[in-house]
């Protein structure tokens, strides 16, 4: 993930999928903006642990389910 920081505008989305079988196809829902630190910290506050649902739109990129984890860690962990 190529000039990303926790400050980098990002947008936030939530699949209306019941089952991660289910995401191809499924339609998403803006559910937030703001620094990519935010949304990172509100996937990885959901309470059902189902990152999978998300997906993050920042500088252009998608970050998708368990690779919101990965940017997460490359970005110090726990932003």
């Amino acid at each position: 993930m190529a000039d990303l920081d926790p400050s980098t505008p990002a947008k936030l989305f939530r699949s209306r999928a019941d089952w991660p079988e289910e995401m191809a196809g499924a339609q998403m829902e803006e559910v937030g903006s703001g620094p990519l630190a935010k949304m990172i910290r509100l996937v990885l506050s959901d309470p059902d642990d189902e990152v999978w649902r998300y997906s993050i739109l920042a500088s252009g990129q998608s970050i998708d389910g368990e690779a919101i984890r990965a940017v997460d860690r490359k970005l110090g962990g726990r932003l």
